[in-house]
């Protein structure tokens, strides 16, 4: 992640703040997708962006989903645009746009089994046989062959 912020914004992590991944880049900083956009260029990203985090932080619930008790510390899905539990939950079907400058973006977040975002929403709606195969208890995912090879 501040690897891509720096990228994004031309910014170190000292300057840009995200240090360490799980640090969300703050939306309010000028990027080069933001330059590009406002000089007249289009802009989009595909795949990953990692510009937020895939999680929500510990004891919270999202808003809609907490009882009428409110014990819970309580967070807005539009504040976590790249949470993986809520594009599962369905919550997000897109990002916002703009986001970080770019007008608009194809989101995939996370890694093989456990990956998400619109290409997982697209791939389960056109080809739902080869989305199955992605589920983690399905044999095709079967880590053991590679850790056997170097016992």
């Amino acid at each position: 992640m501040p690897a891509r912020a720096s990228l994004f914004t031309g910014l170190t992590p000292r300057d840009h703040g995200v240090r360490t991944n799980g640090i969300p880049l703050d939306p309010s900083l000028p990027t080069l997708p933001g330059a590009l956009r406002d000089a007249g260029y289009r802009t989009h990203a595909v795949g990953k962006l990692h510009l937020h985090t895939y999680d929500l932080p510990n004891g919270t619930d999202v808003a809609a989903e907490i009882d009428s008790a409110g014990d819970a510390d309580v967070v807005a899905p539009e504040e976590f645009p790249e949470a993986q539990s809520l594009w599962n939950g369905g919550r997000h079907r897109a990002l916002p746009e703009p986001y970080y400058g770019l007008e608009t973006a194809d989101f995939t977040g996370g890694h093989v089994s456990w990956i998400f975002g619109e290409y997982r929403q697209w791939l389960e709606g056109e080809h739902p046989d080869v989305a199955a195969r992605l589920r983690e208890d399905h044999p095709d995912n079967d880590p053991r062959p590679a850790p056997q090879t170097f016992d």
